[in-house]
């Protein structure tokens, strides 16, 4: 099986432990051998796995692939401080979706491959090359326990947030962990005074495992890197080793709508349906989407893949109607969302 470096899946259930990711293993796995099948030759269930799962080329796949590796390298001489990686841009932009396919695309197939062997203390484990853990909104303790509960180590609620984050760090060397993610960063609160910060700078020094974070904004919008009073210097030190990858949406320039214009073709040329779409009616869902989206890219490909899937046994192919109907469906969707938000 060869991995591809396009699929993406939703990332919840990465943080119940190793064999979560695991599976999203073989999950981008699966997607990049049917990816090899011509549509004619995949049954309908196959086809609606595919449109559901697949994933396409997005303007910030190539530089977020050259940061990590870059990052990994440098990292794994362990010669200088580890450098982390966040990766930051509003609700639906697709930083998860970003972080997925690139790490997947690194250190997918050693996922596969990884083997149980025996720790000196007699416990039997799966090497880890990844773990993934969601910031929460808990505090320090509630991120060092699920960090450890990834890592399939027993958590007491006597310890201390300190104490279970060195324990996971020392998991991780073991396992030979070369990158673990922490979803949502502005959801770890700061904690009283530097705690927060401190907290989060042990656990950049801890490990030579290449950390990547996703956030809304790394300096605006994460709490526990606001600079106030005298942990200002921390914060500063944990940003200078942070690099910075910002999505953004698509600027409506000739530059722009030729960058939009490669992911929509590839998008619609990676689907698995029986018909093809006519070049007329695809340039005018092209431009219906984009100002739907105002030129964001991830929601247009969940709306893509939306249709595409309400298309397999019925149409078979993408039609203005049904990319109408899940807009409207989109529109109504966000139209409670606003309803349903504190006022």
């Amino acid at each position: 099986m060869t991995l591809g470096r396009r699929e993406i899946t939703q990332t919840a259930t990465l943080s119940g432990g190793p064999d979560d990711i695991l599976g999203v293993a073989q999950r981008h796995a699966l997607v990049a051998n049917l990816a090899a099948v011509p549509a004619e030759d995949l049954p309908p269930a196959d086809r609606l796995f595919y449109n559901n799962a697949a994933g396409f080329w997005t303007p910030e796949q190539d530089q977020m692939l050259a940061l990590l590796l870059r990052t990994m390298d440098r990292n794994a001489a362990a010669s200088a401080a580890v450098q982390a990686i966040a990766v930051e841009g509003p609700s639906g932009s697709g930083k998860s979706r970003l972080v997925e396919d690139t790490v997947m695309a690194v250190i997918g197939r050693n996922i596969l491959e990884a083997q149980t062997m025996t720790e000196p203390d007699g416990i039997l484990t799966r090497s880890q090359p990844l773990v993934w853990a969601l910031g929460g909104s808990s505090g320090n303790k509630s991120f060092a326990a699920r960090l450890c509960t990834t890592m399939g180590i027993p958590v007491s609620s006597r310890e201390e947030s300190n104490a279970l984050l060195n324990a996971a760090a020392k998991q991780m060397r073991r396992a030979q962990t070369q990158i673990a993610v922490v979803e949502d960063l502005h959801a770890l609160s700061r904690g009283q005074q530097s705690q927060g910060v401190n907290f989060l700078r042990m656990a950049l020094n801890l490990s030579n495992a290449t950390w990547i974070f996703t956030t809304l904004d790394l300096r605006q919008g994460t709490p526990v890197l606001a600079p106030t009073g005298a942990n200002a210097d921390q914060v500063e030190q944990v940003l200078r080793r942070t690099k910075r990858l910002t999505i953004g949406p698509v600027e409506p320039t000739k530059a722009g709508i030729g960058v939009w214009n490669r992911a929509f073709n590839d998008a619609i040329g990676g689907l698995k349906l029986l018909k093809t779409t006519s070049d007329d009616e695809a340039a005018a869902i092209s431009v219906r989407l984009f100002h739907h989206t105002q030129g964001w890219i991830a929601p247009m490909f969940d709306l893509v893949k939306e249709a595409a899937a309400q298309a397999v046994g019925v149409e078979e192919r993408l039609t203005h109607y049904l990319i109408d109907t899940v807009i409207r469906a989109d529109l109504e969707h966000t139209s409670r969302t606003n309803e349903t938000k504190p006022r």
